[in-house]
């Protein structure tokens, strides 16, 4: 067993990867404490290539390789694979600070946290950081939180990339990723610490999430838009069928109807935003309607 297994699904990122394992492999570290699995999700392009000569100068790779289901089932087969400790997924696009993992652990350790998180950056493809975007930092009223504490107090922000998990969370609660849906973060993080009984954070930036122009949620292809927007309704759909599983009196309940809230307003804005014919309108409206989200009740926040 390991202390920590650092998960990254792949998938035609042939320009990318390297920077992003090398900032992995390159640590204040000893190899044999971690590993870095990288789940080959049926590239298409020389992604693996550039793995496979990478992992010739690090013991700890571990190359998987399997058709392409997507991010979800690829990092479903990283943490089936694993044997650390703690798990942490990365996106093959961007990379993590210089000389932190160490100091991460030890802090995990300390706490014996079944979750750690801590801050994250934003860079263009240059490197270059960016500030007008995302600026947040997780909020935190006491050392430890629980799971439905710490979510109750972050339910906007939903990034997998800003946590350690310990892999026994999975493993017991048989939680995992659902298959082809954007947006996973925001079904699986609520489903995950709603198990989880300590939260510690760690305040450093340590992940460098890189801005792409060819993102899901940057992408101009108006098919991977209409993909994306249908992604946002499955996501919609589990969180209210989880939300029904819980108290309704519970903090993540009533967590769960504010996030609801940021998600119907996403889908109203994208609605009006993206230029879909009239006939995928239709569709979409139809869709929406047997999922309950139309027509866009929470366009205003009732609560304020």
């Amino acid at each position: 067993m390991t202390k920590l297994s650092v998960i990254i699904p792949l998938y035609n990122v042939e320009k990318c990867i390297e920077k992003c394992i090398v900032s992995i492999a390159k640590q204040d570290i000893d190899p044999t404490d971690y590993e870095i699995i990288i789940v080959n999700d049926g590239s298409t392009d020389n992604s693996l290539k550039v793995v496979e000569n990478i992992s010739k100068n690090y013991s700890n790779i571990i190359i998987v390789n399997q058709e392409n289901i997507g991010a979800g089932g690829a990092r479903n087969t990283g943490v089936k694979t694993a044997s650390g400790i703690y798990i942490w997924f990365i996106d093959a696009d961007d990379f993590i600070t210089k000389g932190c993992i160490s100091s991460m652990l030890t802090k995990a350790f300390i706490f014996d946290t079944d979750v750690l998180a801590f801050d994250f950056c934003r860079t263009n493809t240059k490197g270059e950081l960016i500030d007008n975007w995302i600026n947040f930092k997780f909020k935190f009223t006491k050392t430890i939180l629980t799971g439905n504490e710490f979510y109750s107090l972050n339910y906007e922000h939903n990034y997998i990339v800003l946590y350690f998990f310990k892999r026994e969370l999975f493993i017991n609660h048989d939680i995992y990723f659902k298959n082809n849906i954007y947006m996973q973060d925001s079904e699986f993080l609520p489903r995950l610490l709603h198990k989880v009984n300590s939260v510690v954070f760690y305040d450093k930036v340590i992940y460098h999430y890189v801005n792409r122009d060819d993102s899901s949620m940057n992408n101009k292809n108006k098919t991977v838009r209409l993909s994306y927007y249908q992604s946002i309704i499955k996501v919609s759909t589990y969180l209210n069928k989880f939300q029904k599983t819980i108290p309704n009196n519970s903090l993540m309940y009533n967590a769960l109807t504010k996030k609801q809230q940021l998600i119907n307003r996403l889908l109203f804005r994208l609605f009006i935003v993206n230029d879909f014919d009239n006939n995928t309108l239709k569709e979409l409206i139809k869709l929406l309607r047997e999922n309950k989200l139309y027509p866009f009740k929470w366009v205003i926040d009732k609560s304020n």
